[in-house]
């Protein structure tokens, strides 16, 4: 009898770990293409004879504030605030309002549940977009990898619905737009005159339909779709439109979460083919106009153990940087989980590569190992001195602005383990939050220092300000959710990085 009550309660124990591991590895939704190209045959039934879109209308522009639906996005004096003209921020912001900040996107989209590969809902969508990149000339193309739990959804007649977005579109296709906006604002503020701004969300099925814990699943399709002939050739033949249609032209790729690990996969395996590891510098593999940028990453840090088991010469500047947040729930708890349980009940069948490796329970950028940097974020009061502050003024206990645009937030001294920068955003008429400063560190928060960079990788854990936490989020204080909120600070370090290589570049150019 005893033994029949051990058993029910192993059973009792079990079933319920079981079950939720299932749930973790094989849940998933079906795949949906919501952006068909319409052409002549009827391809329009790609999508189960869903309405489809004329090439004109699915490469979209964002300035057309004339009409009824308010499709202009705007971007605040501050440069803080970016919203569609008319409604939210751009209505409640005292004083200020938005400018108009337009911008072109369009949607490439992947099959990502079919057998063991994964392949492009329709070749005609990156025919619409390589076109539309060689009739645009000078432009900077920002791509953005969703990644769980979202997807390429969008009405396109109600897209921007103030009050309805959330049942129109996805979350973060929404928030790429914000994206894109405040790029062509900081390109502006960079110097460069009406920048033409071109984005590319990259949709999938990332959604975990009625399961809610479908991250073994998804991570699976992830992986075929970084691994799939049509997801190379379409981001290969972007890039090489970019950087022939125009020598000024830059290119900036994003991949959130599990879109972090779309972006890692691709990467560690074009690197290994083009024997890159043995060189002392991937620039010429992945182009010096190029910045790949991996935010909450949902990877493993034994996908890297190869690349970092290599000795190889760090270069001055990142060509990817790997951000994470250090207390984002998912990437620091919820892989950590998941990871663990697939291991220990299907004999290492889980989301991470390895079994018997401690690398494999962390995700990249919380493995400390592997880390290369700490990057910290804040906000301080500028103090107003006449109608407006100067931006050259003195700070107690913060460094002086360099420039309107310039901060060096990735310049640390080689004799120095860490730098503190100003950042100025605005354009001098407000005195409230104009100002930031960035911190980056070679060392950890205990003062012990970090991994040394491996080739142009930057692998930078950072503090809870400055992914959609305090500062960026304004809405719960020190409260991180596993999302891709980047269209303030981070996305105008990057902006300021991209113009710092180009500059770089230009000058060895002059030199040979």
């Amino acid at each position: 009898m005893q033994r029949i009550r051990q058993s029910r309660r192993i059973i009792s124990i079990t079933v319920p770990i079981v079950a939720i591991w299932m749930l973790l590895c094989f849940a998933g939704a079906g795949d949906q293409n919501f952006h068909t190209i319409c052409v002549f045959g009827g391809s329009d039934q790609l999508n189960g004879g869903k309405r489809c879109l004329n090439e004109s209308d699915f490469i979209r522009r964002r300035d057309e504030c004339s009409l009824p639906l308010g499709k202009c996005f705007g971007v605040d004096t501050d440069g803080w605030d970016v919203d569609v003209i008319g409604s939210g921020r751009c209505v409640e912001t005292p004083n200020r309002g938005c400018s108009q900040t337009p911008f072109k996107y369009a949607a490439l989209e992947y099959r990502s549940n079919e057998g063991d590969k994964a392949s492009a809902w329709q070749p005609d969508q990156r025919k619409a977009i390589i076109a539309a990149i060689h009739q645009m000339g000078r432009v900077h193309v920002v791509i953005f990898v969703h990644g769980w739990n979202h997807d390429a959804r969008e009405e396109t007649d109600r897209d921007i619905a103030a009050e309805k977005e959330d049942e129109t579109q996805d979350e973060h296709l929404r928030n790429f737009k914000f994206i894109l906006a405040k790029t062509q604002w900081e390109l502006r503020k960079q110097g460069e005159a009406n920048p033409n701004v071109f984005g590319i969300y990259v949709g999938w099925n990332g959604s975990a339909g009625q399961y809610p814990f479908s991250i073994g699943s998804r991570a699976r399709a992830a992986d075929r779709i970084a691994a799939s002939q049509d997801f190379g050739d379409d981001l290969q033949a972007i890039v090489n439109v970019v950087l022939t249609s125009h020598s000024d032209n830059r290119l900036l790729i994003i991949g959130h979460s599990l879109g972090g690990r779309i972006l890692s996969r691709y990467l560690l395996g074009t690197l290994t083919k083009k024997d890159a590891f043995h060189a002392s510098d991937m620039a010429s593999i992945l182009g010096n106009r190029v910045l790949f940028a991996t935010v909450n990453p949902a990877i493993g840090a034994d996908a890297f153990d190869d690349y970092w088991t290599h000795s190889l010469k760090g270069t001055e500047l990142p060509l990817w940087i790997n951000i994470t947040n250090e207390i984002d729930f998912a990437t620091g708890r919820l892989f950590l989980v998941a990871a663990t349980v697939g291991k220990l009940l299907a004999f290492g069948y889980g989301i991470s590569d390895k079994t018997l490796s401690i690398s494999s329970v962390y995700t990249i950028g919380h493995y400390r190992e592997y880390q290369t940097h700490r990057l910290e974020f804040g906000k301080y009061e500028a103090p107003c001195k006449g109608p407006n502050p100067r931006v050259d003024v003195s700070f107690t206990d913060y460094p002086p602005v360099l420039s309107d645009r310039t901060s060096l937030w990735y310049k640390i001294n080689s004799s120095e383990k860490g730098n503190v920068r100003s950042i100025f955003f605005g354009d001098g008429t407000d005195c409230d939050a104009a100002y930031y400063w960035t911190k980056l560190s070679r060392v950890d928060k205990s003062g012990k220092a970090l991994h040394a960079v491996q080739g142009s990788m930057w692998n930078i854990v950072s503090d809870a300000d400055l992914i959609d936490c305090g500062v960026n989020a304004r809405r719960r204080p020190n409260f991180c959710t596993h999302n891709a909120f980047v269209q303030t600070s981070l996305i105008r370090m990057l902006i300021e990085l991209q113009v710092a290589r180009a500059r770089q570049q230009a000058v060895r150019d002059e030199q040979l």
